[in-house]
């Protein structure tokens, strides 16, 4: 079964992977997805958790507002940073940037709604949503809310009927 303890090393294994050329979107998470030159940041998150064996439980997303629509489809989304726990899927909308959720990444701490450390993909030391790496960046701010995936059951492709009906 897949842990939060899984897909954070997974996610950590990748930290410093950057896109090549710079400014491009070619990375190994757009070559699978396949969507080569289009912004990553929720392919990376995507990729992270099929590397886990999550897929066929959690989907696999490139446009961050359908990614925190599927978790509020299955009753899994959350306002806000209050509850976020490591292993939650985080939600931006940063200002001037376009009015919606626009970037996404994997919790790996928290502290009573206060801060997060997250990491997260095509993101830079300034904390941009386009910055071409995998980086680990420490959030106070800008949180939408979180998306917790189903850990129990996991990689599985397992359900409870009411997540089915409610599919």
């Amino acid at each position: 079964m897949a842990t939060v303890d899984t897909v954070l090393d997974i996610a950590r294994r990748e930290i410093g992977t950057r896109e090549n050329p710079p400014g491009s979107n070619d990375v190994k998470y757009t070559r699978w997805y396949p969507m080569v030159g289009q912004p990553w940041c929720d392919m990376f998150v995507s990729w992270v958790l099929d590397q886990a064996g999550m897929a066929p439980i959690e989907g696999k997303h490139a446009y961050t507002p359908s990614h925190f629509d599927a978790f509020k489809a299955r009753g899994r989304a959350h306002y806000g940073p209050d509850g976020i726990q490591p292993g939650d899927i985080v939600f931006y909308d940063f200002p001037g940037g376009p009015d919606r959720i626009s970037h996404v990444g994997i919790a790996e701490t928290a502290w009573n709604g206060q801060w997060v450390d997250v990491i997260e993909g095509n993101t830079d030391a300034a904390g941009g949503r386009t910055g071409g790496q995998v980086i680990r960046h420490r959030r106070t701010n800008s949180i939408v809310g979180y998306g917790r995936p189903d850990y129990q059951a996991g990689g599985f492709g397992t359900m409870t009927d009411a997540e089915i009906t409610d599919l």
